[in-house]
């Protein structure tokens, strides 16, 4: 499960950063950001 969270933060980082840098993760990507990874 280690392996898949470090994935999706990974993922969630890149989209957020790359696509939408002005935007918050939770607008872009409810998908992802509904996964509490803290």
């Amino acid at each position: 499960m280690t392996l898949f969270k470090a994935e999706l933060e990974e993922y969630r980082t890149a989209w957020t950063n790359n696509l939408y840098p002005k935007s918050n993760s939770q607008e872009v990507c409810p998908l992802i950001s509904s996964v509490s990874l803290h």
